[in-house]
């Protein structure tokens, strides 16, 4: 099989999923959230589940890997919908924590079971073995492109 379409049908599921998603969103959130990228938006809301006792801000810029300054506006557009607190830390107040809201935290609920709902979807078809299967020759592609840095702007 030629390489390039097995590549090809896995930007297309990757579409289908974009796709299936914008709308999903579209329905759950209305116009207002769509100014935000449900994948920066969903990246910060799993970082701070992960974080319950609360991030800073550059903390926060490290784990999504860009500037703080671009972090400060993410997050400015999370906390104008509700997604975020900020609170000063009571142990540094020169420092910002921020925080998910109750609606960030339904709103990373929803997330959840709208991936587990799209994996029982699409890989219904797929035996459980099949299934292990396709993970682990996924998890060898990405590990692949994580050491090699496939994708980052050569220096």
């Amino acid at each position: 099989m030629e390489k390039v379409r097995i590549i090809e049908c896995f930007f297309h599921v990757t579409h289908m999923l974009k796709r299936k998603r914008k709308i999903d969103d579209a329905k759950q959130d209305g116009p207002a959230v769509q100014q935000l990228q449900p994948r920066e938006r969903d990246r910060v809301l799993r970082i701070l589940n992960d974080h319950p006792e609360g991030l800073s801000q550059r903390s926060i810029a490290g784990e999504l890997h860009i500037r703080p300054q671009s972090a400060s506006e993410l997050l400015d557009k999370l906390e104008s919908e509700d997604l975020i607190r900020r609170e000063k830390n009571p142990a540094d107040k020169r420092m910002v924590l921020v925080f998910a809201t109750q609606r960030g935290k339904e709103r990373y609920q929803m997330i959840g079971e709208q991936r587990r709902s799209y994996a029982d979807q699409l890989l219904e078809p797929l035996s459980d073995e099949e299934q292990e299967e396709l993970y682990r020759l996924m998890r060898k592609i990405l590990t692949n492109a994580e050491q090699s840095r496939f994708g980052e702007e050569e220096s």
